[in-house]
């Protein structure tokens, strides 16, 4: 839809499990939605046996937003390099912190980055957070 890129941030949504839900806005000033788990009161009064998640849209707000211009770019002339980096933060820091620490430091060749998954277990040691 040639849109800004999505920020996703903490919310406390009635319906949502707290701590598993997010609101979604457009480069960070446009709210247009939240996602999470359905909480575990609604999800058990519709009598659903494994979690749920949802996700709302505000399709007026979603249409309204500018749109990116499209500019083309020639391909690059060496192919890129991923990496695949594993980090030990606070439960209570999430993704969104990370990658605006990242974009903070301004470093070109860093250009793309996602989650892939979290762990949580007994051989990760806890961390004090002062």
């Amino acid at each position: 839809m040639n849109l800004g890129p999505l920020v996703f941030g903490k919310t406390a949504a009635k319906h949502l499990r707290l701590g598993q839900s997010a609101e979604i806005e457009i480069t960070g000033q446009i709210k247009i939605g939240t996602i999470g788990r359905l909480s575990e009161d609604i999800g058990s009064s519709y009598k659903f046996r494994q979690p749920v998640y949802v996700m709302e849209l505000d399709l007026s707000e979603l249409l309204a937003s500018p749109e990116k211009t499209v500019q083309y770019r020639p391909l690059p002339r060496y192919p890129s390099v991923a990496r695949d980096l594993s980090l030990l933060v606070s439960r209570g820091v999430s993704f969104g912190e990370i990658l605006r620490a990242v974009s903070d430091r301004g470093i070109a060749d860093c250009r793309n980055a996602k989650l892939l998954g979290t762990y949580e277990g007994a051989n990760i040691r806890k961390i004090d957070v002062p």
